[in-house]
Protein backbone atom coordinates (compact mmCIF):
# COMPACT_ATOMS: atom_id res chain seq x y z
CA UNK A 1 0.00 0.00 0.00
CA UNK A 2 1.10 3.91 -0.07
CA UNK A 3 2.24 6.23 2.24
CA UNK A 4 -0.68 8.60 0.71
CA UNK A 5 -1.69 10.92 3.77
CA UNK A 6 -5.38 11.54 4.50
CA UNK A 7 -6.39 14.86 4.15
CA UNK A 8 -9.80 16.26 4.51
CA UNK A 9 -11.26 18.01 1.94
CA UNK A 10 -13.97 20.20 2.19
CA UNK A 11 -15.00 23.25 -0.84
CA UNK A 12 -15.78 26.15 0.76
CA UNK A 13 -18.08 28.68 -1.25
CA UNK A 14 -17.05 32.38 -0.59
CA UNK A 15 -19.93 34.81 -1.11
CA UNK A 16 -17.67 37.00 -3.76
CA UNK A 17 -17.84 33.64 -5.98
CA UNK A 18 -19.86 33.95 -9.05
CA UNK A 19 -22.25 31.20 -9.56
CA UNK A 20 -19.91 29.95 -12.16
CA UNK A 21 -16.95 29.74 -10.15
CA UNK A 22 -19.01 28.23 -7.31
CA UNK A 23 -19.48 25.57 -9.60
CA UNK A 24 -16.58 24.76 -11.35
CA UNK A 25 -14.36 21.85 -10.31
CA UNK A 26 -11.88 21.66 -7.59
CA UNK A 27 -8.08 22.16 -7.83
CA UNK A 28 -6.71 18.91 -9.79
CA UNK A 29 -5.11 18.27 -6.49
CA UNK A 30 -8.17 18.76 -4.04
CA UNK A 31 -9.77 16.12 -6.22
CA UNK A 32 -6.72 13.46 -6.07
CA UNK A 33 -6.78 13.76 -2.37
CA UNK A 34 -10.79 13.18 -1.91
CA UNK A 35 -10.63 10.33 -4.26
CA UNK A 36 -7.38 9.11 -2.08
CA UNK A 37 -8.82 9.04 0.83
CA UNK A 38 -12.40 7.49 -0.86
CA UNK A 39 -9.97 4.59 -2.32
CA UNK A 40 -8.54 3.76 0.91
CA UNK A 41 -11.89 3.75 2.76
CA UNK A 42 -13.11 1.16 0.31
CA UNK A 43 -10.23 -0.86 0.65
CA UNK A 44 -10.20 -0.69 4.09
CA UNK A 45 -13.69 -1.75 4.41
CA UNK A 46 -12.97 -4.70 1.79
CA UNK A 47 -14.66 -3.42 -1.45
CA UNK A 48 -11.71 -4.19 -3.60
CA UNK A 49 -13.60 -3.38 -6.74
CA UNK A 50 -14.64 0.05 -5.92
CA UNK A 51 -11.27 0.48 -4.56
CA UNK A 52 -9.38 -0.18 -8.05
CA UNK A 53 -11.97 1.83 -9.61
CA UNK A 54 -10.99 4.98 -7.42
CA UNK A 55 -7.34 4.25 -7.68
CA UNK A 56 -7.65 4.06 -11.43
CA UNK A 57 -9.74 7.08 -11.66
CA UNK A 58 -6.28 8.95 -8.95
CA UNK A 59 -4.05 7.18 -11.88
CA UNK A 60 -6.08 9.25 -14.67
CA UNK A 61 -6.14 12.15 -12.97
CA UNK A 62 -2.11 12.01 -12.49
CA UNK A 63 -0.18 9.58 -14.89
CA UNK A 64 2.92 10.24 -13.63
CA UNK A 65 2.17 8.85 -10.16
CA UNK A 66 2.64 4.74 -10.71
CA UNK A 67 1.52 4.17 -6.99
CA UNK A 68 -2.22 4.83 -8.03
CA UNK A 69 -1.49 2.12 -10.49
CA UNK A 70 -0.04 -0.48 -8.49
CA UNK A 71 -2.86 0.19 -5.86
CA UNK A 72 -5.67 0.09 -8.75
CA UNK A 73 -3.92 -3.66 -9.30
CA UNK A 74 -3.48 -4.64 -5.87
CA UNK A 75 -7.48 -4.10 -5.09
CA UNK A 76 -8.46 -5.59 -8.55
CA UNK A 77 -6.16 -8.35 -7.18
CA UNK A 78 -8.15 -8.67 -4.22
CA UNK A 79 -11.53 -8.47 -5.56
CA UNK A 80 -10.79 -11.78 -7.80
CA UNK A 81 -10.27 -9.59 -11.16
CA UNK A 82 -6.94 -11.20 -12.01
CA UNK A 83 -7.34 -10.35 -15.41
CA UNK A 84 -7.74 -7.31 -14.57
CA UNK A 85 -4.75 -6.76 -12.03
CA UNK A 86 -2.77 -8.73 -14.67
CA UNK A 87 -3.45 -6.30 -17.52
CA UNK A 88 -2.71 -3.27 -14.78
CA UNK A 89 0.71 -4.60 -13.36
CA UNK A 90 1.80 -5.33 -17.16
CA UNK A 91 0.92 -1.73 -17.95
CA UNK A 92 3.20 -0.47 -14.85
CA UNK A 93 5.95 -2.65 -15.75
CA UNK A 94 5.77 -0.94 -19.48
CA UNK A 95 6.37 2.78 -17.63
CA UNK A 96 9.85 4.42 -18.16
CA UNK A 97 11.95 5.05 -15.25
CA UNK A 98 9.83 2.57 -12.79
CA UNK A 99 10.87 3.05 -9.50
CA UNK A 100 13.24 -1.12 -8.95
CA UNK A 101 10.93 -1.56 -5.86
CA UNK A 102 7.64 -0.90 -7.64
CA UNK A 103 8.80 -3.12 -10.72
CA UNK A 104 10.18 -5.84 -8.35
CA UNK A 105 6.44 -5.73 -6.30
CA UNK A 106 4.29 -5.96 -9.47
CA UNK A 107 6.72 -8.86 -11.04
CA UNK A 108 5.84 -10.54 -7.60
CA UNK A 109 2.46 -10.06 -7.96
CA UNK A 110 2.26 -11.14 -11.51
CA UNK A 111 3.76 -14.35 -10.77
CA UNK A 112 1.52 -15.00 -7.47
CA UNK A 113 -1.40 -14.66 -9.90
CA UNK A 114 0.12 -16.94 -11.97
CA UNK A 115 0.57 -19.64 -9.64
CA UNK A 116 -2.96 -19.22 -8.13
CA UNK A 117 -4.18 -19.63 -11.55
CA UNK A 118 -2.18 -22.53 -11.76
CA UNK A 119 -3.62 -24.06 -8.58
CA UNK A 120 -7.02 -23.26 -9.62
CA UNK A 121 -6.52 -25.06 -12.74
CA UNK A 122 -4.79 -28.09 -10.97
CA UNK A 123 -8.02 -28.02 -8.18
CA UNK A 124 -10.54 -28.10 -10.78
CA UNK A 125 -9.02 -31.23 -13.13
CA UNK A 126 -8.60 -32.95 -9.94
CA UNK A 127 -11.89 -32.71 -9.05
CA UNK A 128 -13.25 -33.76 -12.64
Amino acid sequence: MSNWRLTSCGLALTVAMTPAQAWAAPPKSKVVDVLIASAKKEFAAGNFQRAGELFLEIYRQDRTNPVALINAGRAYQFAGKLDRATELYSDLLAMPNLDPADRGRAEAWLAEIAENKAEALADSASEA
